[in-house]
């Protein structure tokens, strides 16, 4: 039944995008003609147009379906089907192009052809972002699930739970868990079972043929997850010799000639470009070099590229000339440095002619990182799959120098981002990369060598079990510790602490905990849901901040924030009383007044603005943050003090919480500090519906 039902759905699906297409071929035609040009004789719209646009649209959807755009799966990322209808849709369109001039057919321009292009892809990937948005609403809540039996318990079938649990949109249901030695087929016999899930170590594989024979007997769809999973690509390849199935462990879309053309195309685009662009500039940076420093201007360095040959990469050079450049890195502060090179390299100005390395074919516009020959005889036999790297072209940028990690910075996470980025590579990876690369290299360029050896805390606070990153600059902390069960984070309550303030003072108890409990140079504060990031619309909990990107941030700031919420229609203050109480702020106000007269402006100021930093979350400097924390909590104990909170409901006793959160952005601004605002991860689902409700709520019935 389910499986009819999902038959059923998808050719609903392909109708409907059937009709967008149509729909979408009727309108250009008429607004390009009758709109833009106001002929009211439209050919564009002539019956056999109609009916030839009608079987265009027939066609992308027969195309889209054997590319797999309509198969029953939950697995596909958005972008997978995003990518696939901009493939076929492009495709399409360039034959539909190239029909229409071999056959030299007038009633249709390129006018109407290319509004039609983006319409439809406008119109198509609307409805798929649409779509995705209410199933992940409906199998978060519960609706839409898929049932299914899992068969094993080691660690792969934990993992297996745990990866399910992770991604509640999927709509998967684990409806039981059967040990590897039970009788699967019984079980088929008796219960009525969509999937089955078959998870078994090594040391079980004996008994897969008796698991995977009974779900034929029933005709139940099983998978498998191998003992081997962890050292499978996210991409692999089957090949078959025979009845011997083979299977390609290092196989990626860049060695299919479709792919590979696609990607040199868009290097060739791309580099040359690039020159003629910032040809003006690299002129004056070459004249510069060789004003200040004698020697070349250009810097040629032999690297290993792709399938591990080696090239002369170039760079504009940035210091004097020396000897040891094959066998050493450089480091920020080194003394070889010119004053031309501390400035090119601050914003990574000395890379911009490796674009003739991509002209040429040497290099990629994306892509990992090329490595000195020294280093690569080096890291191969010590580093597990470090070789993987040279199967395609090395690149100027990749993916992991937009997570930081460049130059003298771990050489495993490299090689983890690297090998992550060839086993997922797309268009849509390597534009997200390009565009995360440029504000990225003006700030992660050369860095003081005292800031890459920084001691940075940033504590997770969290009054639950949950996913903490696993980066040593994370220290998860369990808030309101005090007379409750201990779930292995580092609890709020041990020496000087007001853990049992926790319900009222929320996250603030795990600050407090550390300001007074912890030793660093840069102490921080985030919450289980959400994470300091340095990528800029990400939701993947994988891109949080690590140690090494935190400490290419405080090379050029001391204080790191959330980028600022805007309530756009609401000031600060109107936001706030239409939440919560108008006493909690008026009461602080008349503190401030009392104790700290000279914050009063800038607090009012504050209250008066539209925008501000919220959550609590903040990264500073050690004697930053313990002028800040001293002036909080004196003001925070003094309102407790004063404040009435006996009536107020359970959200609103928080109350403690949600002022320091508009005292942060008076503390800043009153001392005149300078901070970078850097986005951030939120791990759950927003219920807008709910939100724009609240909102609605609070302003019919009015302030507090």
């Amino acid at each position: 039944m389910i499986k009819q039902n999902q038959d059923y759905l998808n050719r609903v699906n392909a109708a409907v995008d059937f009709l967008l297409v149509f729909f979408s071929y009727l309108f250009s035609a008429w607004f390009r003609l009758r709109v833009l040009n106001g002929w009211w004789h439209n050919k564009g719209l002539s019956r056999p147009m109609i009916i030839a646009s009608a079987f265009y649209a027939a066609g992308l959807c027969l195309m889209l379906a054997c590319l797999g755009f309509y198969n029953t799966t939950r697995v596909r990322r958005l972008t997978w089907k995003l990518e696939v209808l901009f493939v076929g849709t492009t495709v399409s369109i360039f034959i539909v192009t190239a029909l229409i001039f071999i056959f030299q057919i007038e009633d249709v321009s390129r006018g109407i052809i290319l509004i039609f292009y983006v319409l439809t892809l406008f119109l198509l990937g609307l409805k798929q972002i649409i779509t995705r948005m209410i199933l992940n609403h409906l199998r978060s809540s519960g609706y839409n699930m898929k049932h299914e039996v899992l068969v094993g318990s080691g660690g792969l079938a934990a993992q297996y739970r745990k990866d399910v649990a992770d991604e509640p949109e999927l709509g998967i249901q684990i409806d039981e868990i059967l040990d590897p030695a039970d009788d699967l087929g019984a079980y088929l016999k008796d219960h009525e079972v969509t999937e089955v899930v078959i998870a078994l170590e090594a040391d079980e594989y004996k008994l897969i043929a008796d698991h995977i024979r009974a779900c034929e007997k029933y005709g139940v769809k099983f998978f498998v997850i191998p003992f081997y999973n962890d050292m499978i690509p996210a991409h692999p390849e089957f090949e078959n010799i025979g009845r011997s199935k083979l299977i390609n462990m290092r196989a990626n879309r860049l060695e299919q000639l479709g792919w590979a053309t696609v990607k040199r195309a868009a290097d060739i685009i791309i580099s040359l470009l690039g020159i003629i662009i910032t040809s003006p500039l690299m002129l004056i940076l070459a004249v510069a070099i060789k004003v200040t420093s004698p020697g070349p201007i250009l810097f040629r360095q032999v690297r290993v590229g792709y399938q591990q040959r080696e090239f002369e990469m170039l760079k504009f050079r940035s210091m004097v000339v020396n000897d040891r450049a094959d066998t050493t890195w450089t480091k920020a502060g080194d003394s070889r440095r010119t004053k031309v090179g501390v400035f090119m390299r601050k914003a990574s100005l000395d890379e911009l002619p490796q674009l003739f390395n991509v002209l040429k074919g040497e290099m990629s516009i994306v892509g990992p990182r090329p490595e000195l020959p020294h280093f690569v005889n080096q890291f191969r036999e010590t580093i597990p799959l470090y070789m993987v790297k040279h199967q395609v072209k090395p690149g100027m940028t990749g993916w992991a120098q937009v997570h930081g990690y460049r130059g003298d910075t771990s050489i495993r996470k490299r090689i983890e981002l690297d090998l992550w980025y060839i086993d997922n590579w797309s268009l849509w990876l390597d534009m997200k990369i390009i565009f995360q690369t440029v504000p990225f290299a003006m700030l992660s360029g050369d860095k003081e060598e005292a800031e890459s050896e920084a001691d940075v805390k940033i504590i997770i606070a969290t009054h639950k079990p949950y996913w903490m990153p696993d980066d040593p600059v994370y220290v998860p902390v369990r808030v309101g510790a005090e007379g409750k069960e201990d779930f292995g984070f580092t609890p709020d309550n041990t020496g000087d602490n007001i853990s049992s303030k926790n319900a009222n003072y929320c996250e603030l108890t795990g600050l407090y905990w550390a300001w007074k409990n912890l030793s660093c140079e840069y102490l921080g504060l985030a919450h289980y849901r959400r994470h300091f990031t340095i990528l800029k619309g990400t939701g993947d909990r994988r891109d949080a901040l690590t140690l090494d990107q935190a400490r290419v941030l405080f090379a050029e700031t001391d204080v790191v924030l959330p980028i600022k919420r805007n309530y756009w229609i609401e000031t600060n203050y109107q936001q706030y009383v239409h939440a919560h109480h108008r006493e909690d702020l008026d009461t602080t106000r008349q503190i401030l007044s009392e104790r700290y007269p000279d914050y009063l402006p800038f607090y009012d100021k504050v209250m008066k603005m539209t925008t501000g930093h919220r959550f609590n979350m903040f990264i500073m400097k050690w004697d930053l943050a313990d002028a800040y924390c001293t002036w909080l909590f004196d003001i925070l104990f003094e309102l407790e003090r004063r404040l009435d909170i006996s009536e107020y409901n359970e959200v609103d006793k928080r109350v403690f919480g949600y002022v320091s959160e508009r005292l942060l952005d008076v503390w800043l601004m009153r001392n005149e500090i300078p901070y970078k605002d850097i986005p951030y991860i939120f791990l759950e689902k927003q219920n807008w519906v709910v939100k724009i409700a609240n909102f609605l709520k609070r302003k019919l019935e009015g302030t507090n």
